[in-house]
């Protein structure tokens, strides 16, 4: 029986024609393949396919980068057409929906996915060394954008709610994409990144935001379990001080 990583190369072999993003992975699934020799046991084979995920990752940013200085250098050409006048149109949901079961299948990921109202959800868990995530992607056809949300498994109680907020601002700081939320309503605590599809989904766009939202909520696991349990150790006092004189300056 195949494991995920010759499952993933058969699978890649098989297509007719191949683009510079097939052949990549191909080269680094081979490697991966070739470093876990024979019969690697399940925990070598994950390990080997979070590294090839995390390798591509960053080959995709590595292309984005010079996509994006290729285009700058284009349009500094005066003799370059102007486009500004032309609309942008945003291609079907069914494409975005197809990118995302298609990125979650090549994964090797369990999801479920269904139709509420005009937003299409997609479902899953995720587990890494003992710790859990519950992941939703919203395609939000009417606003043209994706949304991507790793709850954890820690409910707030409304008691500490504004200290609780004070550490998750400390926590975003210094984040450029996703961000750490706390719902007041049900008490949840996410990290959450959206962006605009109005251009269409593409898989490697996909792939790269999925990674960044669950990597980075996965960082912050330990240190949002301490302060969903309302552990602030040495900033309490500070903290107590601060929503003192906020309650001064409100009566």
């Amino acid at each position: 029986m195949m494991n995920k990583i010759e499952k993933m190369i058969a699978d890649l072999e098989e297509k007719s024609c191949h683009d510079e993003k097939d052949e990549k992975k191909l080269e680094i699934l081979r490697r991966k393949q070739e470093e876990l020799g024979e019969s690697p046991s399940d925990v070598e084979v994950d390990i080997a396919m979070r590294a090839f995920i995390n390798e591509y990752f960053r080959y995709v940013i590595h292309q984005k980068g010079q996509h994006i200085n290729s285009d700058e250098e284009a349009n500094t050409d005066d003799n370059a057409p102007d486009n500004t006048d032309e609309p942008i149109i945003f291609s079907d949901i069914g494409n975005a929906i197809q990118v995302v079961r298609s990125v979650f299948h090549n994964m090797d990921l369990r999801f479920r996915d269904f139709q509420n109202e005009d937003v299409h959800i997609f479902e899953l868990g995720i587990r890494d060394h003992g710790k859990n995530l519950r992941v939703k992607i919203y395609l939000e056809a009417e606003l043209e954008m994706c949304r991507i949300e790793a709850s954890y498994p820690f409910i707030v109680d409304r008691e500490i709610a504004y200290p609780l907020c004070e550490k998750l601002a400390e926590e975003n700081y210094c984040r450029r994409y996703s961000a750490l939320q706390y719902d007041a309503r049900d008490g949840e605590l996410s990290c959450r990144y959206s962006f605009p599809i109005m251009h269409g989904l593409h898989d490697d766009e996909f792939l790269m935001a999925f990674l960044v939202v669950t990597t980075d909520a996965f960082k912050s696991y330990d240190a949002v379990k301490q302060y969903a349990n309302g552990r602030f150790r040495k900033d309490r006092q500070m903290i107590i001080e601060r929503a003192q004189a906020l309650i001064s300056e409100m009566e």
